[in-house]
């Protein structure tokens, strides 16, 4: 099936706000969810967009531990949009961040509370944003966990307009 890079996708908190509706945390806490409304599209693929940004959230999600906190941001660098899952709990070693996006690699110490998955979700993500033309790393969170940063091109040809109350990911 070939990929369809749409120059209209669009990354939006109500999009987010609803990954996030079906996607409860291990504590029941809400996810903070920080997306400006002025943020650019995206070059991408909407259902791709659509499956990164599902798979992504449940996957952090399902993977903190209570009672950490979760937070999604994004923002703009340089002609690209950063969107920014950080989670408070214990964090992964510098050593380990690079494996979470192998296939079937599961952290050998899982966060107490936390449940195993087959270790398929982050590696998901990433093949998901490379085909896209974007990229996911994982780094320190500035809230005290991990941050998982996926960085997609924008799409600057397209007029940025604020979102919409139950706009779509993709026009």
């Amino acid at each position: 099936m070939p990929i369809r890079i749409a120059p209209a996708a669009r990354i939006r908190a109500t999009t987010v706000a609803s990954e996030e509706a079906t996607t409860p945390t291990r504590s029941g806490e809400p996810i903070a969810i920080s997306i400006p409304d002025e943020l650019p599209p995206v070059r991408a693929d909407a259902v791709l967009l659509d499956g990164l940004l599902t798979n992504l959230v449940e996957n952090v999600a399902r993977h903190t531990a209570p009672p950490a906190r979760l937070e999604i941001s994004a923002r703009t660098d340089a002609g690209r949009v950063v969107l920014a899952v950080d989670d408070g709990g214990p964090g992964v070693p510098p050593a380990e961040r690079e494996r979470l996006f192998e296939k079937f690699h599961r952290l050998p110490a899982a966060a107490e509370g936390s449940r195993r998955g087959l270790g398929l979700g982050l590696a998901i993500v990433r093949g998901m944003a490379e085909a896209m033309g974007g990229t996911v790393t994982a780094g320190e969170s500035p809230i005290g966990g991990l941050r998982i940063e996926v960085d997609l091109p924008a799409d600057e040809t397209v007029p940025t307009e604020p979102s919409q109350p139950g706009a779509a990911v993709a026009r």
